[in-house]
């Protein structure tokens, strides 16, 4: 019998991986995060830049449409009083359906004012009935105008919660805004009158005349109820700095809005990462009804007709229902910015160099403008406004200095001309 032999080459097999293919695995499954993350951060970074600039075209379009509906709507309601209230030497009382205050720099917005009333039926100054008057709180005021304070369906609207508010015009340059809590009703049989009672608050000063015969009979303008007369104020403004927006703290700048008529004014957010605003004036410089020169609010003759239109509620300036006529819109732009800064496709090596800012030059950025004409070289073009460009202190700053337009964000810049049709109108009178 033979006998089984176990040859030495018959030996166990070793199973399962060594280290090599271990250190082969790793590496594989390194390289498929690695492209798996690199794809996640490209896909990010264009989901970035299409909502920051989604974001930045919804505000623009809100922020657009807002500021102009208000500043199409100013002078409603007043328009027709126009020749009584163009002698107020308080400005907030003058005719002007839009009011614009310059910013201090090209990096600083400007801001404007609108007034309207919602008076239901009379939109004009209706006359003082009794000779002589000194009112005093809980004193009655008789006018001529038993519809001026009703509602649409004819009960008697103005309560102590609910007060209208009137203009009191003394026929020498006093206009003093006041509130009637309530009046009398029904109206006088024979002459049509009503008596006013002022809130205690808000009792107009001094002595008027008016009755038949009166030389300058003091008049009384209905504004309408509280809630629909409105002095709305426009501003770019940075709530967690306090103050107006700039390019020093551009981080939390949004569009608000303050009614001026209110006790406690409060401003009011309407859209966010609205980091500059710009309104200038339409002017009518020969009497044709055509917008002939845009200025600024903060040049004195730009349209060599020798107003100032730095303040046109000025009496000195604007003594006359025609100066006021004579401007016909107003355009706005503004400049707004992405939630975020898109570093996608940033070189950060251009961080900190210099900007183009001079027509023509082929720098790294081309100058934005506001107002601009057909384009960016035609340095010609009438009053437009070169938006502050700097360079970012950082790519992670929500600033820059001394500019508005920074590195690594996204930004859409809006224009809109808005016709002044309450002046417009009263010019046809």
């Amino acid at each position: 019998m033979k006998s089984l032999l176990h040859p030495s080459s018959y030996r166990s097999r070793q199973q399962g991986a060594g280290i090599v293919e271990t250190m082969i695995g790793i590496l594989i499954g390194l390289l498929v995060v690695l492209v798996v993350y690199n794809l996640l951060a490209v896909s990010e970074g264009y989901k970035r830049m299409v909502t920051g600039v989604s974001d930045a075209q919804v505000t623009g379009l809100l922020a657009q449409f807002l500021a102009g509906r208000d500043a199409g709507n100013g002078g409603n309601g007043i328009s027709l009083a126009a020749p009584d209230l163009v002698g107020c030497t308080d400005q907030n009382m003058r005719p002007a359906p839009v009011r614009i205050t310059a910013g201090a720099s090209a990096a600083v917005s400007d801001s404007f004012i609108s007034m309207a009333s919602g008076a239901p039926r009379v939109l004009w100054s209706v006359p003082l009935l009794t000779a002589s008057s000194t009112p005093s709180s809980g004193d009655e005021f008789e006018v001529q105008s038993p519809n001026g304070f009703s509602k649409p369906d004819g009960s008697s609207a103005p309560t102590a919660t609910v007060p209208y508010r009137v203009v009191v015009i003394d026929g020498a340059g006093s206009c003093q805004l006041v509130n009637v809590t309530s009046v009398t009703s029904p109206p006088d049989a024979a002459t049509g009158g009503v008596k006013l009672t002022f809130d205690a608050a808000t009792v107009p000063s001094g002595t008027f005349t008016g009755g038949p015969g009166a030389a300058a009979p003091a008049r009384v303008l209905i504004l309408g109820p509280d809630p629909y007369v409105t002095r709305i104020r426009y501003e770019v403004y940075n709530t967690s700095a306090g103050a107006n927006c700039s390019a020093a703290n551009a981080q939390g700048c949004q569009l608000v809005t303050t009614d001026m008529l209110q006790a406690v004014p409060t401003r009011a957010p309407i859209a966010q990462n609205v980091v500059l605003m710009k309104a200038q004036y339409g002017v009518d410089t020969n009497n044709d009804h055509q917008i002939d020169c845009w200025t600024a609010a903060d040049n004195s003759n730009t349209c060599a007709d020798g107003k100032d239109y730095t303040n046109i509620a000025d009496a000195a300036q604007f003594p006359f229902i025609e100066d006021f006529n004579r401007i016909l819109a107003v355009r706005i732009g503004v400049v707004v910015r992405s939630d975020e800064p898109d570093l996608k496709g940033l070189d950060r090596s251009l961080i900190g160099t210099a900007r183009t800012t001079v027509d023509g030059d082929a720098g790294i950025r081309q100058p934005v403008y506001l107002f601009n004409c057909s384009t960016n070289t035609d340095a010609a073009c009438q009053s437009r406004v070169l938006v502050p460009d700097g360079a970012t202190a950082s790519l992670a700053s929500p600033n820059c200095a001394p500019g508005i337009i920074c590195d690594g964000w996204r930004y859409s810049v809006y224009e809109t001309i808005i016709p002044l049709r309450n002046t417009l109108f009263n010019s046809t009178l």
